[in-house]
Parts: structure tokens; sequence; C-alpha cells
């Protein structure tokens, strides 16, 4: 089974140590790490996923990733709500709303 991040990551709020491991990846890729090799980081992480406007590669944080991917069906849940899948949604939770998305205050 392939894993993807990204899929797991529009269902479910992660936790932060799994948030703060796949950031250790992505920046040990970005750098070029091996566990037998440490390179030197150069520019600060926070510069490399600035918005491109503030000077940085527009990647962005994947904890703002994830909220914005479960943002997303909260919105297509409350635009269409007489999908078969939100149907599904309200019957199981007998409710019209999804909310405590996070911790953050998004609320559907």
């Amino acid at each position: 089974m392939i894993f993807s991040p990204t899929y797991y990551l529009s269902l479910f709020r992660a936790p932060g140590y799994i948030i703060k491991e796949l950031e250790r990846l992505r920046k040990n890729f970005f750098w070029g790490n091996t566990p037998s090799h440490k390179k030197i980081p150069w520019v600060a992480w926070c510069r490399i996923t600035a918005p491109k406007g503030n000077g940085g590669l527009g990647t962005g944080s994947l904890r703002a990733a994830n909220l914005a991917l479960i943002s997303k069906w909260g919105w297509r849940f409350k635009m269409n709500n007489s999908a078969i899948w939100a149907s599904v949604i309200q019957a199981i939770h007998s409710s019209n709303r999804i909310h405590d998305i996070s911790n953050d205050g998004i609320d559907f």
C-alpha cells in the first residue's frame, strides 16, 4: 500500500507529532540530508515556507495544508448537502453541521 499523506491530511486533523515528523522529512529532503551526512541549512525554514510575495518559495506549512484540506470538505458539505455522501454524514451524525474540525476555531 502506498502512503499518501495528502489523502490522510484531507480527512483527519493530524496530531502535532505527525506534522512535526512530516516537516522533518520534508526539510531533510529539501536540504539533501541523509542519515550519514547532514548539510548546513543556509536559509531559515520559515523563510522557505513563506509566500512567494514575501521572498519564500511558497510551499507553506503542513499544518496550514491540513486545515485547508479539511476545510474544503466542510465547504463542500455546506454548499452541496444534498449529495449522497453528505446525506450519509447527516444520517450518522443527525446534524446539518460539521463542527469541531480543529482546536483553531473552524466551525461549519
